[in-house]
């Protein structure tokens, strides 16, 4: 994902008719103008449009325009137009899949722009120089080379050539395991993006988020990633990522045991892959096949495609490709039983690993990390700083007396709603305190009743059960002197029944009246005809 590479957008407008007729105009609208262009500096910038059109449609017309573009360059010996050439070169190797090529022609156009002091031109080259790095496994120079972007375009503020670096990190991260630092740049990225409006800036992001999660085997966060992609890249027609996207789709496809649908996505691929005379993107989709057919039990199938994706892969010092290549057919040998042929592979592979991987990356690139970090979060702070410094002289020079009005104002209103809503608290209070005090003298007077009326009952109690008592007592008092004559005790048992049916029925009335108060039984209200209690004789003697 480069800014040179999309200075200009092209797109393989093979899947769209309307793409098509718009991409077949503006060629001829182009080829038109340079026929009669006189100005040279125009014709170099035309001539590099071209090539970049027509990088997948006609490769050879396209490198053609390129070759005039250098001459033309040379021959003026401008260095703008020189970095130019250069850089386009390596746009038209990066998408023929030589990266080491592409990363030659994009170092040229480097210190080319340095010598010119193009500042943005420097911020590209170094996305450029860093992506070729990245593809071809050296992670620590890649790492290098975006943080040196990022921090170039942050110093002349080009925000879509921070998201374009940030991504690039994002994408470095995902394949040093480092998923959960991945997600948080693609994010940042993405907000880069919307901020100038990149459009194509998420469908990168959703490709490669998509291969981040593919990697570590989220397989239905990859799945709905790269179906955006997809969707979004032919949308946008956006054509570096179309073929890309169908080989991460096959690649999931494949993990996931979907073999004849991986295979219609790789040859997919392949058929954009052979358009733009990218043998790098066919060799990965090949290798891919191979995993496929290996697993169908197709092994001659299988050996030869590994084999012939190695094979491609040693002239194009792809060293990434070369060890995956090896790996695999040492893992061929291996389930076929040729252990020898395996170790060969397998000795090859650890070979181009060695030198292919740095033992000190990981820790260079944190180290990197934490440094742009904070250098990041220093040149925030200042420019943050800045701002306010900016924005608090402005205020004083055109606001000072409306916001002083403003304030006061406020003031005013606050202090008044404050003064109100402390009158109605203390009215509120006082009517609390009022009923409170009114409930209280309420109370005090039940009490007191309540106390009377216990008073006046335990006195009535204390002389009706006392009465009674007294009497049982003297009675067995006599009984047992044997002072009471026999004709004259069933005269006094009546009499101590009759005393003892009253207070029990005094006591029954006593548990009713406290089951009562306990809320243990509710009085009933009923209606009683009297006329029913009494005959006819008995209402003429009451009359």
């Amino acid at each position: 994902m480069t800014r040179k590479i999309f200075f200009i957008l092209f797109a393989f407008y093979a899947f769209s008719g309307v793409g098509l007729c718009q991409s077949n105009s503006l060629l001829d609208s182009l080829q038109s103008e340079l026929s009669h262009v006189k100005n040279d500096s125009v014709r170099i910038q035309i001539l590099l449009q071209l090539s970049r059109y027509l990088v997948y449609q006609n490769v050879v017309q396209a490198e053609e325009y390129s070759k005039e573009a250098e001459v033309l360059s040379n021959k003026k010996n401008w260095i703008w137009a020189k970095a130019l050439a250069a850089a386009n070169k390596g746009t038209l190797a990066d998408f023929q899949g030589d990266y080491f090529t592409s990363l030659e022609h994009n170092n040229r156009a480097l210190q080319l722009d340095l010598m010119g002091n193009d500042t943005l031109s420097i911020c590209t080259d170094y996305i450029n120089v860093g992506n070729a790095y990245m593809l071809l496994g050296k992670f620590d120079e890649a790492y290098f080379h975006n943080t040196k972007a990022f921090e170039a375009s942050q110093q002349i503020h080009d925000t879509l050539t921070m998201a374009i670096a940030l991504h690039n990190l994002a994408v470095i991260y995902s394949s040093l395991g480092r998923l959960d630092v991945a997600l948080q740049h693609f994010k940042i990225s993405s907000q880069y993006s919307e901020q100038v409006h990149d459009t194509e800036g998420p469908v990168y992001n959703h490709h490669e988020m998509g291969r981040a999660y593919l990697l570590v085997g989220d397989y239905n966060k990859a799945k709905s990633h790269l179906e955006q992609a997809i969707v979004s890249s032919k949308k946008l027609a956006v054509s570096v990522v179309i073929p890309k996207a169908y080989k991460s789709m096959a690649e999931l496809l494949y993990k996931t045991k979907k073999y004849e649908k991986s295979l219609t996505y790789f040859d997919s691929a392949i058929a954009i892959f052979i358009g733009a005379d990218n043998k790098f993107g066919q060799a990965e989709c090949n290798l891919g096949k191979s995993r496929v057919y290996h697993d169908q039990g197709k092994f001659k199938e299988a050996n030869e495609l590994a084999q012939s994706s190695l094979k491609i892969a040693l002239p194009l010092r792809a060293q990434v490709l070369e060890f995956e290549c090896a790996k695999a057919l040492s893992e061929f040998a291996e389930r076929q039983g040729d252990f020898k042929t395996a170790l060969l592979y397998n000795k090859r592979a650890q070979q181009t690993r060695d030198s292919l991987t740095n033992i000190n990356v990981m820790s260079q690139v944190f180290e990197s990390e934490f440094e742009m970090r904070s250098q990041q979060k220093d040149e925030q702070i200042a420019n943050l700083n800045k701002l306010k410094d900016q924005s608090a002289s402005e205020l004083k020079r055109q606001e000072f007396i409306r916001n002083i009005f403003a304030v006061v104002f406020a003031l005013t209103i606050v202090l008044l709603y404050s003064v109100y809503r402390s009158g109605r608290r203390k009215v509120e209070m006082n009517d609390l305190l009022i009923q409170h005090q009114a409930e209280i003298e309420n109370r005090t007077q039940e009490l007191e009743e309540l106390n009377k009326v216990k008073d006046k009952f335990f006195s009535i109690i204390s002389h009706d059960l006392r009465s009674p008592i007294n009497s049982l007592a003297g009675l067995l008092d006599l009984m047992e002197r044997n002072e009471i004559k026999a004709e004259e005790l069933p005269g006094l048992t009546k009499e101590m029944r009759i005393q003892f049916n009253h207070t029990k029925n005094l006591i029954n009335n006593l548990l009713d009246w406290t089951l009562l108060q306990m809320n243990k039984v509710s009085i009933k209200k009923e209606k009683i005809v009297l006329k029913s209690f009494f005959g006819d004789d008995e209402k003429q003697v009451l009359l």
